[in-house]
């Protein structure tokens, strides 16, 4: 469980960029039971977006991976960023209680085992409980970032 690992950090924002969550759609999902009877996982969440993030701009995903009726105990949270041109942007996950705080430009609390900071280029995969957290993606510069963002959301029918 990562809820409990966290750290601090003070920022200052300008701008908020939202997207609120949705999650896959249920045709273009693999069922358990369907003609692939060896999957382990279902993808329920899915992004894949191009961003362009001003001098002190950030975009945030809500994501609620326990909203599925397909989640039991834990996810497979991956996520894969790219900065196509620009300076290297923060990748933070956050809990709801601390986004009052990011937004307000406060000290707050984020997950340390799954955040990356100052990062051109990353690619993450880990095994998570299924809590509703704030994906975000901050550009702390002077100059525009041009960002490729992937995440998915496995919940996990046998093992992850």
């Amino acid at each position: 469980m990562l809820r409990g690992v966290r750290n601090q950090i003070r920022r200052h924002r300008i701008r908020d960029r939202v997207e609120d969550s949705s999650s896959t759609d249920q045709s273009e999902r693999t069922e358990p039971g369907s003609d692939n009877e060896s999957v382990s996982e279902v993808t329920i969440y899915d992004i894949d977006r191009t961003v362009s993030l001003e001098t002190l701009e950030y975009h945030r995903w809500v994501v609620q991976p326990g909203e599925s009726n397909l989640v039991t105990d834990e996810v497979l949270l991956e996520y894969r960023l790219f900065v196509r041109d620009g300076p290297p942007v923060d990748v933070l996950f956050i809990e709801p209680e601390e986004y009052s705080q990011f937004s307000a430009g406060d000290r707050f609390m984020y997950l340390t085992e799954i955040s990356e900071l100052n990062t051109r280029r990353t690619d993450r995969s880990v095994t998570i409980d299924p809590f509703e957290f704030f994906f975000i993606v901050s550009n702390e510069s002077t100059e525009t970032s041009i960002v490729e963002v992937e995440l998915e959301i496995h919940a996990c029918i046998s093992e992850c």
